[in-house]
């Protein structure tokens, strides 16, 4: 007991000896990858992107998360999914109008039951998780101005590289194919996907641009599209909204984003 404690604090070693959901497990071939979407844990109890958050996905021994990703001042990554701070924090502006250091001694969340949380880094990010835990990385790119476009997105791309050389099983995502192209030159062997609400879109766009694959909302998700997207070659991730988790399996995509963790605890 006090060996969990000091590695896991109170919030860990509260949801260790709470125990899993009573709900039936979904069952999944082993082949398909189920990660945290957005980190997201129990959105009730924490707030998405925060360290308590991934944490549960990490107890829940789930395959990896998805971590909304943007470019702070001095080029440090931070886990955060709002291009406005001042929507969910005290802070207004943007992530790239601060420095780390600003954001983390400064950013709270506005939402009274999450004041006490910070926002987290990639590089803590990659020390929670174990080398083998995917980490599937939906890069915000929000350009501060066209004469800042090109040193942004260097230092953007620097940046990532600089990660890969902590933690090597990523998959970076964007919703832009012009932004998703760029994101190739991170390094040849990071898959680089579309995120796109559009799967006979976003398919054309995978394609038209040499794109790794797509990600999905299961709403868009179908037998024809996967058979397309195999046809292709295409890695196909899948985000739960409002199809039963079953119906999305069932479909075996590479991977399955949810915020449901605790039922596929194993």
């Amino acid at each position: 007991m006090v060996r969990l404690w000091k590695k896991y604090g109170f919030i860990g070693l509260f949801m260790l000896l709470s125990g899993f959901s009573g709900c039936k497990k979904p069952e999944f071939p082993p082949v398909i990858k189920i990660l945290g979407k957005g980190g997201m844990g129990n959105s009730h109890m924490y707030p998405m992107n925060s360290k308590a958050s991934y944490m549960e996905a990490l107890l829940y021994n789930l395959d990896g998360v998805e971590v909304d990703v943007q470019l702070t001042k001095d080029a440090q990554l931070a886990a955060f999914h709002t291009e406005n701070l001042e929507a969910t924090t005290n802070m207004t502006g943007r992530i790239y109008d601060y420095t780390w250091e600003e954001l983390q001694e400064q950013c709270r969340y506005n939402n009274h039951r999450f004041r006490s949380y910070s926002l987290i880094s990639l590089d803590e990010i990659t020390e929670i998780y174990p080398p083998d835990a995917l980490l599937s990385l939906d890069i915000k790119i929000f350009i501060p101005s066209d004469e800042e476009a090109d040193a942004y997105m260097n230092a953007y791309i620097n940046a990532l590289k600089d990660l890969y050389t902590k933690h090597r099983n990523i998959m970076l995502e964007s919703s832009s194919p012009y932004y998703a192209r760029m994101l190739k030159a991170v390094n040849e062997q990071i898959p680089v996907l579309l995120v796109s609400n559009s799967a006979s879109e976003g398919l054309d766009l995978v394609i038209d641009n040499e794109l790794d694959g797509i990600v999905l909302p299961d709403t868009e998700a179908n037998e024809d599209v996967m058979e397309r997207a195999r046809n292709h070659g295409m890695v196909v991730g899948i985000w739960e909204t409002s199809k039963s988790i079953h119906y999305s399996l069932d479909l075996e995509p590479d991977f399955f984003q949810t915020t449901s963790v605790k039922r596929f605890g194993r």
